[in-house]
């Protein structure tokens, strides 16, 4: 089963209310992103962008969602 979107809330402390999930995928891992990491935006670097930060399995360094879906693989930047 794949969790995606997953956003840790934290408690008063600062303490994750739950550990951080397996990224399973290709080319992913645990982290923060921008949700402009995707194919679309890196051909159309003006199109707009809700500029919001996704916290859950994200793409690698150097690596794109080939689709604005979350659902969409991580795909090398330069074979968008």
């Amino acid at each position: 089963m794949i969790k995606e979107n997953l956003f840790l809330f934290k408690n008063p402390n600062h303490q994750s209310t739950q550990p951080p999930i397996q990224c399973t995928r290709p080319n992913e891992l645990f982290g923060t992103a921008s949700p402009c990491d995707a194919c679309p935006w890196v051909k159309d670097p003006t199109r707009a962008c809700v500029r919001s930060l996704i916290v859950g399995c994200v793409c690698k360094s150097g690596y794109v969602r080939r689709t604005e879906s979350f659902n969409s693989e991580c795909i090398a930047r330069e074979n968008c």
